[in-house]
């Protein structure tokens, strides 16, 4: 199920392909072509890698992540296993919170805000949540480390949970690696965003 890349910076295309097909970057113009194979259902991780590094070339991140906004409308970037997500994701949305992604996030800094980061809703996952409770973006607040196990780190907890955070978001969005261009600022964008309060 995964998807390998090659990327040719001198032509400015990438190519990809993974079982469900292929598709074709040009990374200039920023759009490309994803090519199915016959009687393929799943496409997610294609498409998704394939955004990503489009997404990238514009100082975006799209990472396997879920966001809720909390009641003073700061928004909260859950990392960690779906199922651990999911289930906080739910909690905060019938506590009263709005929610704006319980499958993927779009990082990016703020337009015209310098420090500031806005995390969007890459899709609306079809779900049971009601539709009221969606918004499309929020300004990052903080990191939730969702975990299904509660372990004790040798570390101080809140400086442990940077560092889960941190490892998971990465862990989990491997397509975030594939394009050597933009791999150090969007992991450089991806620390900022553990730099504050993580719990």
């Amino acid at each position: 199920g995964g998807v390998a890349v090659w990327m040719d910076e001198t032509a400015g295309r990438a190519s990809l392909r993974s079982p469900a097909g292929h598709a074709e970057l040009d990374l200039g113009d920023r759009w490309g072509r994803v090519n199915p194979r016959d009687g393929t259902a799943e496409l997610h991780a294609l498409l998704s890698a394939s955004a990503a590094i489009l997404m990238g070339r514009v100082g975006a991140a799209l990472v396997d992540a879920s966001a809720i906004i909390d009641a003073s409308g700061g928004g909260w970037m859950i990392v960690g296993p779906q199922e651990a997500r999911s289930a906080l994701v739910r909690a905060f949305a019938d506590d009263g919170c709005d929610y704006v992604s319980d499958d993927q996030v779009v990082v990016r800094n703020a337009r015209h805000q310098a420090g500031l980061i806005a995390i969007e809703s890459w899709h609306r996952h079809r779900d049971p949540l009601p539709p009221e409770k969606w918004k499309p973006v929020a300004r990052l607040r903080g990191m939730l480390l969702a975990r299904s196990v509660v372990t004790r780190a040798p570390l101080p907890w809140r400086q442990a949970s940077r560092d889960q955070a941190l490892a998971s978001l990465l862990d989990a969005s491997p397509h975030l690696s594939s394009d050597p261009c933009t791999e150090a600022p969007l992991r450089e964008m991806l620390a900022s965003c553990t730099a504050r309060p993580a719990i």
